[in-house]
């Protein structure tokens, strides 16, 4: 009977067991370097050491979170007019509060609710030792976009930085007659604001706004029927002094026409009362539908350009008069 023999490996085999053990054989190398430059603790030194990691490890599992964070809530709201809740609430490891399901209602009449889907809220370290917030760093993903600012304690009120990116109007629950579904958009916007919402006197800022994919949906405003307009296209800065809101720029593009608005709004508490003092310039720059042509054949002409049209809005924010 033949005898029995084993074939030697290949050499590709060999190869495939000498691979791994070059990689593990670098890295202990590169481990070992790496271990003789970190400082030598003493036993002493390593066990505080580790004492320290399992106190702050057990101090954050066990932390009366919930209890904290109201507080922080009434600490934050307890100076304003608006109040807030929330379905869950947590600290994250950078010192901050996330809360989910956040609803902020302003006590306010005239100006809507906010939500959203997540907020959280950094303090400043140096505020805390001073015993405040301030400035609060904010963070919120709200109406299918993202807000983003900075919230500043002084002596009249707040100040506020704000960033805006890409929120639906559609999903806004803005006050009537702008309400109900009936404008549709993804608002872009930034600003400064300084002062206190419940004294409008003492209101300073900046806005830049910008609307693109607009949609204005069939309705009466200011006892006029508004037709549907389609792929509105707006922008708009304001300047606010003294509650007064000065509009340098408001350009509305849609369907075949361009509206311009300049003037003031005088802020008044509630909002809906706030006085108006608007001009407004209109011109065809293209085929509008009919039934805005309708609508822009009621506005006084313009004896420069027969395509345009003026008219002056002024009355109060919840019930203007075009003339």
């Amino acid at each position: 009977m033949p005898s029995m023999w084993r074939l030697p490996p290949s050499s590709s085999a060999r190869g495939d067991r000498r691979l791994p053990l070059a990689v593990w054989s670098a890295v202990r190398t590169m481990g070992k370097k790496a271990y003789g430059r970190l400082p030598h603790l003493s036993a002493r030194s390593g066990w505080a050491v580790y004492t320290l990691a399992c106190f702050l490890l057990f101090l954050r599992l066990t932390f009366p979170s919930d209890l904290l964070l109201q507080r922080v809530v009434a600490a934050l709201t307890a100076e304003s007019a608006v109040r807030v809740r929330y379905t869950t609430g947590d600290l994250t490891w950078w010192g901050g509060c996330a809360f989910s399901e956040v609803t902020v209602e302003n006590l306010l009449p005239g100006i809507p609710l906010l939500q959203a889907s997540q907020l959280t809220l950094t303090p400043s370290f140096g505020g805390l030792l001073r015993g405040h917030f301030s400035p609060l760093m904010v963070h919120a993903h709200l109406y299918g976009g993202t807000a983003r600012g900075a919230v500043r304690k002084e002596r009249e009120g707040f100040a506020v930085q704000l960033a805006l990116d890409g929120l639906a109007l559609e999903h806004w629950p803005l006050p009537h007659p702008w309400g109900q579904g009936r404008i549709a958009g993804r608002l872009t916007a930034d600003g400064e604001l300084q002062g206190n919402l419940l004294t409008p006197h003492t209101l300073h800022g900046w806005l830049r706004a910008t609307l693109t994919d607009g949609l204005l949906r069939t309705g009466i405003i200011a006892g006029m029927p508004v037709p549907t307009l389609q792929s509105i296209r707006a922008h708009l800065q304001a300047a606010i002094t003294d509650g007064r809101a000065e509009i340098t720029e408001l350009v509305l593009e849609a369907d075949g026409i361009e509206a311009i608005l300049q003037g003031a709004i005088v802020l008044r508490t509630p909002l809906e009362r706030s006085g108006l003092d608007l001009r407004l310039t209109t011109k065809v720059t293209g085929s509008p539908p009919p039934a805005l042509t309708a609508l822009l054949s009621l506005l006084p002409g313009s004896p420069h350009s027969p395509q345009e049209r003026r008219a002056v809005i002024s009355g109060p924010l919840a019930a203007p008069v075009v003339r």
